[in-house]
């Protein structure tokens, strides 16, 4: 019975830390400074034309990018917040829809 818990509480701990590991990133302006050095050139650009193509744009992409990174945040606190972590189905939480 204790050997049971005692794997589970690992497999769990195991599954965190490697959803923790993995949620780790490097981003970089200069990325594609290299394979594309007028990225950014472009993209202010086509930023500046849909902009005056319609005004209601900035906000959308605004609001868009916000919900992208709320949602993620709230899919983690609904994970730690759960009493047994070990039944929650991991994969789910991090589906690209």
């Amino acid at each position: 019975m204790a050997s049971s818990s005692s794997c589970r509480a690992w497999h769990c701990l195991l599954a965190l830390f490697l959803l923790s590991s993995s949620a780790y990133s490097q981003l970089s302006p200069s990325f594609y400074a290299k394979s594309c050095p007028t990225l950014q050139l472009i993209v202010r650009a086509t930023m500046i034309k849909a902009l005056l193509a319609e005004r209601r744009m900035g906000a959308s992409l605004l609001r868009l990018h916000f919900h992208d990174c709320f949602v993620q945040v709230t899919k983690l606190d609904e994970l730690f917040s759960k009493r047994n972590l070990c039944r929650i189905d991991l994969r789910s939480h991090y589906t690209v829809a």
